[in-house]
């Protein structure tokens, strides 16, 4: 090894340099020649320095192969050849370890703040409601919830069953209409806010046709978002948590 790595320093520089760790002289131990000329039968010339864009004179070539059975450098060029490759596969593995740790993050990057990734129009597909006692109910219904990106928001949900007024006028329903409608629907609007730390939605409730809900806590907490869904949760529902599941509107 003393013969090919004190020759190479000299002749090729850092090139030769970065190659040593890929080049064992497998056949003899001798002392580098006063030349400069790699001695006659070292056989420690490998594929390797091609690969690092070092052009080899043919002497070179010729000295490190003289007087060295075919079969023996053959082996060695071999026996190199399997090492550089492995070392290959190692780099191109930690390449691609960090491509894909740059991917993730500059996908992570790309969501944004929670208040991006709820701007807009989500329809409402689900309402799970967990009872103090742990039972769970579904609560049918449709509506639709907006977040605009100057501060606002609209929420509506109204029951699948309302019944329709039988005199066609809303100042003509009788008690029992009017009751069944109050029951199964609410609309509110106002300003939000979204505190990032804990994932919530803070409302603030300007006007709704439950007028005991301006100015109360109606914080909703996000549990999931991504660019088709959203889900959040009530904590604070009379009748327990309320789990509610949008998409995002088309």
């Amino acid at each position: 090894m003393a013969c090919h790595r004190a020759w190479l320093a000299n002749s090729y520089g850092r090139a030769a340099k970065q190659s040593q760790a890929h080049v064992t002289c497998g056949t003899r131990n001798l002392i580098p020649p006063s030349s400069g000329r790699p001695p006659a039968g070292c056989a420690c010339f490998r594929p390797p320095l091609m690969s690092l864009g070092v052009s080899l004179p043919s002497d070179f070539i010729r000295g490190h192969t003289a007087g060295t059975p075919a079969s023996e450098s053959l082996q060695a060029v071999r026996r190199n050849s399997v090492h550089f490759q492995e070392i290959q596969m190692k780099r191109l593995s930690t390449a691609l370890l960090f491509l894909a740790s740059f991917a993730a993050m500059s996908a992570f990057a790309q969501k944004g703040s929670l208040k991006d990734q709820i701007l807009g129009t989500w329809i409402h597909v689900s309402t799970t409601v967990t009872a103090p006692d742990g039972k769970k109910t579904d609560r049918p219904g449709q509506g639709v919830v907006i977040y605009a990106p100057d501060g606002y928001f609209a929420f509506v949900n109204v029951s699948n069953d309302l019944p329709r007024l039988a005199a066609n006028n809303r100042d003509r329903a009788t008690v029992e209409e009017a009751k069944a409608i109050v029951a199964g629907s609410i609309a509110y609007y106002g300003t939000y806010t979204v505190d990032e730390g804990t994932k919530t939605i803070i409302p603030t409730v300007e006007g709704s046709t439950f007028p005991n809900m301006v100015g109360t806590d109606q914080s909703r907490i996000v549990t999931s978002v991504s660019a088709a869904e959203m889900r959040f949760t009530n904590p604070k529902a009379p009748a327990g948590v309320l789990e509610i599941v949008w998409r995002r509107a088309k």
